[in-house]
């Protein structure tokens, strides 16, 4: 008699489930054949992006860019209210580049890809430069030292110093957890230990190398600690004529759109 049971309650449980299974199927298969759905599906081709590859040269890396690919069904739901199509209202899904940061982490960025239009500033110890950016609300990275840490910095800092365990702990007691770091001559070791990403800057602007500057998108500029403050505004005129934006480094490197 239990044994009837035991067999009659797995017999519920196998109709239920495929019950369940077929209505969904079903369900679906009425979406696809909506008008709605049919707009969806003429038109997604418009709004999606392929992915871009990251570029390797040698020991070095230009990240890529994240696809972007409409979700179909989700997109249907977010518009099924209106029963019309509303391209404010798709619903995308990332694609991974084949070649990307993930699986090269190893390698160095000295510029980032292009398609942003956008470069970064890096600042070290030049305090006329970054008052000026304080005040100006303009997007940078700064280096610091356990010395030079703040707490509170509208900047984005990065670990620069010797003692790199002691700073890297100091960071991540305040949240901060940018993973970035710049090289230099004693802390690829240290940054390769701790998974994070190795940046070079691309150039370094002084007085002097000013004027030849070629700035382009995906550049990342080092300011020498001697920059005057007059060939900073030079160089922000330069960026401003290239019609490029500025970001902090962990916003250009990303391979997010």
């Amino acid at each position: 008699m239990m044994r009837k049971e035991l067999f009659k309650s797995i017999a519920i449980i196998l109709l239920l489930t495929f019950s369940f299974y077929y209505a969904k199927r079903i369900s679906t298969l009425l979406v696809y054949k909506s008008s709605l759905m049919s707009e969806i599906l003429a038109n997604k081709n418009k709004y999606e992006f392929e992915s871009v590859d990251a570029v390797i040269n040698g020991d070095y890396i230009i990240p890529g860019i994240n696809g972007m690919e409409v979700s179909s069904l989700e997109s249907y739901y977010q518009m099924k209210n209106e029963g019309v199509f509303n391209k404010d209202k798709i619903v995308y899904k990332e694609v991974e580049p084949k070649v990307s940061l993930a699986n090269n982490e190893t390698l160095i960025i000295n510029k980032a890809n292009s398609y942003k239009r956008k470069v970064s500033i890096v600042v070290s110890n030049n305090a006329e430069v970054e008052n000026y950016i304080l005040r100006n609300k303009i997007k940078a990275d700064k280096l610091v030292t356990l010395d030079t840490y703040k707490k509170k910095s509208v900047f984005e800092q990065i670990n620069y110093d010797k003692d790199f365990d002691s700073l890297e702990k100091k960071l991540k007691e305040n949240e901060i957890d940018n993973n970035i770091c710049i090289l230099n001559n004693y802390n690829k070791k240290d940054c390769l230990k701790n998974h994070k990403t190795l940046v070079e800057p691309t150039y370094t602007i002084s007085d002097s190398t000013l004027i030849k500057a070629n700035i382009t998108a995906g550049d990342i500029i080092m300011i020498d600690d001697s920059l005057s403050l007059s060939s900073f505004k030079i160089l922000l005129q330069k960026i401003n004529y290239q019609n490029l934006g500025i970001v902090t480094i962990s916003s250009l490197i990303s391979e997010q759109r």
